[in-house]
């Protein structure tokens, strides 16, 4: 079967060459193997004398080159698919490569999910993180590229941005809590928090204590206060930046040393 059927007609008095498309899979072939001069089904040339043979040769030579540029897009896709792989910080992120259409690559990133915890970022290559594909063990990001190198340094690039983050975010957890005792039993407690740049702060009070401030009408008891295990303590946590720190304390303290320091005793109580 020929691949392209031409037919010369004539139509108000002018003679046209009309192209009729036998191998839709050639065409489709040639497209996915970028070339993009072969006639499309229906097409139609307006013909001066003697431009028939010229018209053939023309489409002739058209098909070769088509037929060359397919054979080159076969071998092209049956080179071997790639996986490449970047260490993150102890994580191996897999690159994979598979040829596809128009000599590009489908390029598959995998992260493991443990890498996304430390990573405490909402996005990864322009993505957020929340549109992977979530895989067994790993988040997928899939796309189609020209370049596999290009795209691969481009890859390395975001993972060294990623590495920098992981190393700062371990190294804010790593930081060793602070402990402070203020007047009343009162304990403090200063640690990072889930990620830069916020630290917990946690304060322990006796439940008496808070009561006294509740009983005396003292600003300690306007804080919100929560039940601990023990029935004796109270707890409250606040998460602060690092420039926060020294003055959210030391008004909280002057609030215990308040509590602390006063005596007051119920001398009569009325309900309405």
């Amino acid at each position: 079967m020929s691949k392209i059927e031409v037919t010369i007609i004539t139509l108000n008095g002018k003679r046209y060459a009309v192209f009729k498309v036998n191998d839709a899979w050639f065409n489709a072939q040639a497209y996915w193997a970028n070339y993009h001069d072969l006639p499309r089904d229906g097409d139609r040339v307006e013909l001066q004398p003697g431009d028939e043979e010229k018209i053939i040769a023309e489409l002739r030579a058209k098909v070769a080159e088509a037929e060359e540029a397919i054979a080159r897009y076969e071998k092209f896709l049956r080179s071997p698919a790639e996986t490449r792989e970047i260490d993150v910080c102890g994580h191996k992120v897999a690159v994979h490569f598979q040829p596809w259409q128009h000599f590009r690559y489908i390029a598959k990133v995998s992260i493991p999910k443990a890498m996304k915890d430390e990573l405490e970022w909402p996005d990864l290559l322009s993505r957020w993180l929340e549109e992977w594909e979530e895989e067994e063990d790993t988040l997928s990001l899939t796309g189609n590229v020209k370049d596999k190198d290009e795209y691969f340094e481009q890859v390395q690039a975001e993972m060294s941005r990623a590495a920098a983050r992981i190393n700062e975010v371990r190294a804010w957890r790593s930081q060793q809590p602070q402990s402070y005792e203020w007047p009343g039993n009162v304990q403090v407690t200063i640690a990072p928090g889930g990620k830069p740049p916020y630290y917990e702060a946690r304060f322990v009070a006796p439940r008496a204590l808070i009561e006294k401030a509740r009983t005396c009408g003292l600003a300690l008891a306007r804080h919100q206060w929560w039940p601990t295990n023990n029935n004796n303590l109270v707890s409250m946590t606040w998460t602060l930046k690092e420039q926060e720190i020294n003055m959210s304390l030391a008004t909280l303290k002057k609030l215990v040393e308040d509590a602390a320091s006063i005596e007051a005793e119920v001398i009569a109580q009325y309900s309405v």
